[in-house]
């Protein structure tokens, strides 16, 4: 079942391989099965286009709300949106995204 479902966000990652969401949850799921190298190439690009696809009011999509709970996903977060903020200072996602690391 896990790799089936990894197919389909492989799948999905080709139809819409811009969401933040579908890369994040394809890390998770690499993450979930140990696949720790794997996972984290797939958490720094969905932490990177992540403030791009955030609108004047902030969400994080259906199914995200624990994108920030795995060590390694909450790590990857932390590091791409703090050299996000350092390069592109004046972007309010990326202060927003960084406000929600808990």
């Amino acid at each position: 079942m896990t790799r089936r479902s990894l197919d389909f966000y492989d799948k999905a990652a080709g139809y819409f391989a811009d969401a933040y969401c579908v890369q994040w949850r394809l890390a998770k799921r690499l993450d979930d099965m140990g696949k720790a190298a794997e996972a984290a190439e797939h958490y720094r690009i969905a932490f990177e286009r992540m403030p791009e696809q955030f609108g004047e009011v902030a969400s994080l999509c259906f199914g995200c709300e624990g994108i920030f709970d795995s060590q390694q996903s909450r790590s990857t977060a932390e590091s791409v949106l703090l050299r996000l903020e350092k390069t592109e200072p004046k972007r309010p996602q990326v202060c927003y995204l960084i406000g929600q690391l808990p």
